[in-house]
């Protein structure tokens, strides 16, 4: 098993990631809920977590967290950065300022500084 990322808002119960046949909270144009791949979304460093929110400008609201994950590969994602993962247990949730890469970065996507 392996250790994964996501961000997940203050909404959206944390022990709702243990259930792997979830509907994900979007859906594609050219999905439906039955015919997307199978897992949570999620990715596989912070760094990548961090590239996606840059990537994708994923609102960040307050209260969301980042959970750390231990899991087992699904599926890609269509999202670059991004895989599906069936999630065996929560390791930690942390807040979002473990993502404040500042270097190297234009923007943090924690503060957005």
């Amino acid at each position: 098993m392996t250790t994964y990322y996501r961000v997940q808002g203050s909404k959206d119960p944390i022990v709702n990631l243990l259930d792997v046949a979830r509907e994900d909270g979007w859906v594609a144009d050219d999905e439906s809920a039955e015919t997307q791949p199978v897992g949570i979304p999620c990715c596989d460093s912070l760094a990548h977590l961090a590239d996606y929110i840059r990537t994708y400008s994923m609102r960040i609201l307050p209260g969301d967290v980042v959970v750390e994950m231990v899991g087992v590969y699904c599926a890609d994602d269509r999202d670059q950065y991004a895989t599906r993962i069936r999630v065996e247990s929560i390791a930690a949730t942390h807040p979002l300022s473990v993502l404040c890469v500042r270097d190297g970065y234009d923007r943090c996507p924690c503060c957005m500084r």
